[in-house]
């Protein structure tokens, strides 16, 4: 078994992004599934990772590397 495997794997989403479909956000939905979800344990917590969260999303899309959709969500 392979250890330490998560960087050949974005590389392979940076470069079907590039090929194989239209951006790293098309690559990444198609080629990453989630293991398992974790939810905070209290909704003060959600409220700081939804402020924080914001914040990131934010601070990609000045950036380029994502885009906005309709409606304010992230794509």
């Amino acid at each position: 078994m392979m250890k330490f495997t998560e960087g050949a794997a974005g590389a392979t989403v940076l470069a079907a992004s590039q090929t194989w479909f239209s951006g790293v956000e098309e690559a990444g939905s198609a080629m990453i599934l989630p293991e398992r979800t974790v939810e905070p344990a209290s909704a003060g917590l959600c409220e700081q990772y939804e402020e924080r969260y914001r914040l990131f999303v934010s601070q990609l899309t000045d950036k380029g590397y994502i885009s906005k959709a309709k409606g304010g969500e992230a794509t």
